[in-house]
Formats: C-alpha cells, sequence, structure tokens
C-alpha cells in the first residue's frame, strides 16, 4: 500500500532528495577530475622512467589508455597550477573544460553557431552582438555596451565574470569581426 504525503511532506521530501543527488552530481564532477589529474601525474612519472624511445610501446602493452588520452591527462597534471589558479570551484570543472581553459578556447561547438562555455552556459554571435545564455536568460555584449536579464543570481554574475576574465578576448573578437 502506497503512503500518501501531504504536499509539504512531498515538498521537504523532494527537497532532501534534489539536495542528495545535487550533492552527488557535484561529488563526481570533483571525483573525475582528481581522478584524471591523479592518472596524469602517473603518467608522467612513468613517461620519465621509460625513456625515450619507449613510451608509446610501454603505454599500449601495460595500461588501458590510449596515446591520446594519454596526453590530455599530462596536460592537465603539468598545467594544474594554471588551472588551478583560474578557476575556483572545481565541482562544475570538466576533463574538457580544463584542457579549454589552458587552450584559452571558449569552447566546442555544441550545435551550429553555438558553442560551449563553463556553467553550462552557451555563445552566439547574433547580428552585431555576443549572447552569453545563463539559466536566468541572456546576456548581450555588443561594441557599445551590456545588457543583464534581471534576476540573476550571485552565482551567475560571478561565472559570467568568470568567462569574460577567460574567454572575454576570444568573444569580443568575434564582435570586431562581425563589425
Amino acid at each position: 500500500m502506497n503512503t500518501v504525503l501531504s504536499s509539504e511532506q512531498n515538498l521537504e521530501q523532494l527537497a532532501a532528495d534534489i539536495n542528495r543527488e545535487h550533492r552527488a552530481a557535484e561529488s563526481a564532477a570533483r571525483s573525475a577530475i582528481e581522478h584524471a589529474l591523479a592518472a596524469g601525474r602517473l603518467l608522467v612519472e612513468a613517461k620519465g622512467q621509460v625513456g625515450h624511445g619507449g613510451w608509446l610501446e610501454w603505454l599500449k602493452e601495460n595500461t588501458e589508455v590510449s596515446p591520446r588520452q594519454s596526453q590530455r591527462y599530462m596536460k592537465l597534471a603539468n598545467n594544474w597550477p594554471a588551472i588551478e589558479g583560474k578557476y575556483d570551484a572545481a565541482s562544475h570543472l570538466t576533463i574538457d573544460g580544463a584542457l579549454r581553459l589552458l587552450d584559452g578556447k571558449p569552447g566546442k561547438t555544441r550545435r551550429a553557431g553555438i558553442y560551449e562555455l563553463p556553467f553550462g552556459f552557451t555563445w552566439n554571435r547574433e547580428g552585431d552582438h555576443i549572447e552569453i545564455h545563463t539559466p536566468s536568460g541572456v546576456v548581450k555584449f555588443s561594441l557599445t555596451g551590456a545588457t543583464f536579464p534581471d534576476g540573476m543570481t550571485r552565482e551567475e554574475w560571478e561565472n559570467v565574470g568568470y568567462v569574460l576574465a577567460n574567454f572575454g578576448k576570444a568573444l569580443l573578437t568575434q564582435l570586431f569581426i562581425a563589425a
């Protein structure tokens, strides 16, 4: 027999379940980047011990890691201070996002003309302005100014600031190309 809870109890349980799943998602994201970093550090150490000319063969015979993936992991390990210095909320940082930070790229194409940014944001060029899509709405930047949606949270403001600090040059270049 199913017990029917009052609406308030249902909402309380929903909130608890939402918070539990949110914590698990953040933990999984942190765990992925931590494991990639640890694998990168181990790969750097192994490569140093294998010596010149034998690395790819050793990698193939002894690990499940492809040469390309090993390069990505080692790039994270070798450049972690630069990543860590640019990004203080590692719970939102993906492996691809960390590598994009190192490359100074605003993200790959999600679909035609729409590009990924950290925090689940996307951006696109729309005529004479750049649009950054956030959960609260669209932030528009043009050569003459910017508009922001009402109701942006503090976290969104901080995240938009982070995006501009790290990808602003690439985004503004798109405006000048369009002008």
